[in-house]
């Protein structure tokens, strides 16, 4: 049975159409990891193209003859796992890299997309990192728009230093799939407008997310859906 639920004026199901008769996210069901796409008419913007496993069928049906632009928040593999079917496939060009250092072979990965520079729909917080050696999570880029929220792996140092009143997001993709490390108490209190927070995450094998984020998440009144739970999910708007 198709699942399917309305919140206010957003309508979303876990079935794959190549028929889109709105702008639609689609938070694809990757296990424990993220990617993230956005759906126009003749584009598809993505953040991220990482986890474990991706419903290559239905993001092809729905992409393949639409542009294809990628926009990474850093280099951990759940993140950038599937980059080169994007590239292949999909003729995808990178309009924004991850930042920090990485592997050479991570790095001899991604190097052969072709770059590009498109603006999509959701704008980059800038900020600075706040350590001189920082850990790779924290370097993670933060994207949002009024609608959508997408922190990758920010950790709660860097949460201080980027969350404000002025993010008026409704929905959140929980930070680092879910773990304790991040959405923390702090962050959630700067943003009043996050209403609905989604996970992409497997909490049977990693424990993700995590029963501390679960209960902030609870303590502000935000509904929390799993794509372990729901399949692809697609947000109409």
């Amino acid at each position: 049975m198709d699942k399917s639920i309305t919140i206010g004026l957003i309508f979303f199901y876990s079935v794959s159409t190549s028929t889109l008769l709105k702008n639609t996210w689609v938070i694809w069901n990757v296990g424990q990891g993220q990617t993230l796409s956005y759906i126009t008419k003749e584009e598809c913007f993505h953040y991220d193209t990482g986890g474990e496993r991706l419903d290559f069928f239905s993001v092809s049906k729905i992409c393949e003859k639409r542009k294809n632009i990628l926009y990474y928040s850093h280099w951990d593999w759940d993140h950038v796992s599937f980059v080169n079917f994007f590239s292949q496939r999909l003729n995808a060009c990178v309009s924004i890299k991850p930042k920090g250092e990485t592997s050479f072979k991570r790095w001899q990965y991604l190097s052969t997309t072709p770059t590009c520079k498109v603006i999509g729909p959701l704008r980059e917080i800038l900020w600075s990192i706040s350590t001189k050696k920082p850990k790779p999570n924290e370097w993670s880029r933060v994207f949002w728009n009024s609608k959508m929220l997408v922190p990758g792996d920010s950790t709660k140092s860097q949460e201080k230093l980027w969350a404000n009143p002025k993010i008026n997001s409704k929905i959140l993709i929980v930070g680092h799939h879910g773990s304790r490390t991040s959405t923390s108490k702090d962050m959630l209190s700067k943003l009043p407008n996050v209403k609905m927070a989604i996970v992409s995450s497997r909490r049977k094998r990693y424990g993700h997310p995590h029963k501390r984020v679960l209960e902030r998440l609870k303590n502000f009144r935000i509904s929390v859906i799993s794509t372990e739970d729901w399949g692809n999910i697609h947000l109409q708007e």
